[in-house]
């Protein structure tokens, strides 16, 4: 069993790292059910029995999806050239329009206005809200601060029941049976199996599994790898006087 504790005091007090959260975890954040997260684990360089810490800060910047109003354009060098792929084809940069903030609810979007949820097709540079993926967020329009509580390292199917309801999974009773949410599915889909057979421990640990999978790729739960297990408590950025004067 591997379980290494680091001290908070290794982590940068003054400075912010950036993070990146699904829609449903931010939700979980936001609704005050997931105060930990997950990472994986990655060895050292020099000494291969090490791990380096995930992040260099305590405190953490969620960046998560958004939809932002502006226009694609072909990509150039700082010499003006186009720029192309290996392939040969024009490579193409999004331009957030001036004065315009980002959303994070698509129902915040006046109708008036033409959305896309993906990336348009070659040479498409209309103005239009844009879905953005997470890390593409500036910081400037970030909601949500962490502050990382504790930090350790342990195997992944080594998380305890507390732990994964921790996470912000959740599991109800319902007849006799434990329901909850399968994450490889689209959107989530809930599943139920019956309270006889499995215990709610076992029920959330399929629930967070599927959530890994759906983040890390398929048989990344099987592999059973070394993560960082981080307990973080959240703030939000308008609360935070320190944060709003750094955006200046």
């Amino acid at each position: 069993m591997v379980t290494t504790g680091i001290a908070i005091d290794q982590l940068k007090q003054d400075s912010y790292d950036g993070i990146l959260f699904s829609p449903a975890m931010v939700k979980a954040i936001l609704a005050g059910v997931k105060t930990q997260t997950r990472r994986l684990g990655r060895r050292t360089v020099e000494d291969r029995s090490l791990f380096e810490l995930p992040y260099s800060s305590r405190n953490l910047v969620v960046r998560e999806t958004h939809y932002s109003y502006g226009h694609w354009q072909p990509m150039r060098n700082s010499q003006g050239e186009l720029v192309q792929t290996e392939a040969g084809k024009q490579r193409y940069e999004f331009v957030a329009e001036a004065g315009c903030d980002c959303v994070f609810d698509v129902a915040d979007i006046p109708k008036t206005y033409q959305v896309m949820f993906s990336r348009p097709r070659v040479g498409y540079t209309d103005l239009a809200w844009y879905k953005r993926l997470a890390r593409f967020m500036p910081y400037k329009y970030a909601r949500l601060l962490l502050e990382i509580q504790a930090i350790s390292l342990e195997p992944l199917q080594e998380i305890s029941l507390e732990d994964c309801l921790a996470e912000g999974i959740e599991v109800d009773e319902v007849d006799g049976h434990f329901e909850a949410i399968d994450y490889s599915h689209i959107g989530g889909k809930r599943f139920r199996l019956p309270a006889a057979e499995y215990s709610k421990h076992a029920v959330a640990k399929i629930s967070y599994g599927t959530l890994w999978e759906s983040i890390n790729g398929y048989n990344s739960w099987l592999q059973n790898p070394t993560v960082w297990k981080i307990t973080f408590s959240h703030r939000f950025t308008k609360d935070v006087p320190e944060w709003q004067q750094r955006q200046k």
